[in-house]
């Protein structure tokens, strides 16, 4: 059994090794659902009840990754771009309630040539918030 697993991770293995060594010169087009999970840090005595809440999300999003020499050129590498809906619950819909929101962004990739490497995610578009703050009410 033992033998019969290795013959399989390494056929695994070496097909994903064969199947790097094509270089894609186009837009890869990709779907994408994210996790948020979170928690509120009360700045005042008032907002210590709250704060016991964790606010959570769920995200979907359309991107592709830009792979045209224009894109290199611009910032130095290949970044990725698209569409993304979030929605965001702050678990007391009574008193902090929920946001959806809806926008377009671009996301440089930030020393790609690196094992380690980041990026920044800069968006705009619209957002609705069921529960707006109010300076009376609140």
């Amino acid at each position: 059994m033992i033998h019969k697993f290795k013959w399989i991770v390494s056929f695994l293995l070496l097909s994903g090794a064969l199947g790097q060594a094509e270089i894609v010169a186009q837009n890869s087009h990709i779907i994408g659902l994210r996790a948020h999970y979170g928690f509120i840090l009360p700045h005042a005595k008032d907002l210590k009840e709250i704060s016991k809440t964790n606010p959570w999300g769920i995200e979907l999003e359309w991107n592709w990754q830009l792979m045209s020499e224009t894109a290199w050129n611009y910032c130095y590498c290949y970044p990725r771009t698209g569409f993304s809906f979030l929605f965001i619950s702050f678990s007391n819909p009574e008193v902090l309630g929920r946001t959806y929101s809806v926008y377009a962004f671009i996301e440089p990739l930030l020393a790609g040539e690196n094992k380690l490497h980041g990026s920044f995610r800069f968006g705009m578009g619209p957002a609705f918030m069921d529960k707006v703050y109010d300076e009376i009410t609140n």
